[in-house]
């Protein structure tokens, strides 16, 4: 459980340190990436890398997809923690389309979880 932890929390520094040079989203205080990190990548995608043997690879990203979306529209809604500049995320418009795709690629994390502590460990 503590490998997976922490393999979790390694692909969430890359994910923000990639954010944070491009400028594809900007939090409001230093706090809130920590946080996200520990928090969102390491025990929320950390523990839903565990039931991929049990439920599987399309289900899991399924999962982990509407649960980042869920993620991105309670920041917009509530949190504000952090933007999108100008409300744009890559080639997406408007905050709907931003949620969307951040959403879909958080089903991504806990695949790259799994393998990164297959790799690792």
């Amino acid at each position: 459980m503590l490998e997976t932890y922490l393999c979790a929390c390694l692909v969430g520094i890359a994910t923000e340190t990639t954010a944070r040079m491009g400028r594809l989203w900007i939090y409001r205080r230093v706090i809130y990436p920590v946080t996200n990190i520990l928090v969102m990548f390491g025990l929320v995608m950390g523990g839903l890398s565990l039931t991929i043997p049990a439920l599987g690879y399309f289900p899991v990203l399924l999962l982990a997809a509407v649960i980042g979306y869920g993620y991105e529209l309670l920041n917009f809604a509530v949190l504000e923690w952090w933007d999108f500049p100008r409300d744009r995320y890559l080639v997406f418009r408007g905050r709907q389309a931003c949620a969307l795709s951040v959403g879909a690629l958080w089903g991504l994390v806990p695949l790259l979880t799994y393998y990164l502590r297959q790799l690792v460990f």
